[in-house]
């Protein structure tokens, strides 16, 4: 459940959706936030930004989720 309040907060936002936002909406740490963030990246819901060879600093909603068509 709480991924979809990820995913609804990188709608409301209007830019890439960052870490720390989802630190910040859940009030959690580090890990807690990026593994949410992972599992939404896995499942297709969010787009990484940039070209980071390491680590993705923000995240955007993919609109081509099968969910949306």
């Amino acid at each position: 459940m709480r991924e979809k309040e990820i995913v609804k907060l990188a709608l409301r936002l209007g830019r890439p959706l960052k870490l720390q936002d989802v630190r910040e909406l859940f009030g959690c740490g580090y890990r807690y936030a990026r593994t949410r963030l992972g599992r939404l990246t896995d499942a297709g819901w969010l787009i990484p930004e940039g070209k980071g060879k390491e680590r993705t600093h923000s995240w955007t909603v993919n609109a081509n989720h099968k969910h949306w068509n």
